[in-house]
Order: C-alpha cells, then structure tokens, then sequence
C-alpha cells in the first residue's frame, strides 16, 4: 500500500529530497518524509487539511520508524 509513496512525493515536488525543502529543516529526515507522506495522502483524498488520519499515515508509511513500529504492534 505506501510501497509507491516515496516515488510519488519524488514527483510532486520535482525530483526534491526533503532535505532541501527549507520548511522542513528543523525536522529530521524521518518526520519530514512522515510529514510529506501526510499531505500527499490529504491530496489524495482532495482534504484541504492534514489531519490526525493523515499524519498517521504517513508515520506508518515509515517502516522502519519507531512511530511505525508503535503502531503495527497496538
């Protein structure tokens, strides 16, 4: 399911890597891309908001994040 989230938060943002995207600085790379994965899910379904349900989303795209792992296991 989040297998093609990366690719296309490549895309939406031109080929950009979160780490020059100057919003997201004080992020580490991790919660930028939770973050990125997020607002492209809010896109997807055309919300005008990121909400919890997103932000959940986008942690668990993470895999290998312990918000991930946290969430898999409850």
């Amino acid at each position: 399911m989040f297998k093609n989230f990366p690719r296309s938060i490549q895309s939406f943002f031109g080929g950009m890597h979160v780490d020059e995207l100057p919003e997201f600085r004080q992020f580490t790379q991790q919660a930028a891309q939770s973050i990125l994965l997020a607002q492209e899910e809010s896109r997807r379904f055309q919300h005008q908001y990121v909400g919890t349900e997103q932000i959940l989303v986008g942690l668990l795209a993470q895999e290998t994040g312990i918000a991930s792992q946290v969430l898999r296991a409850i």
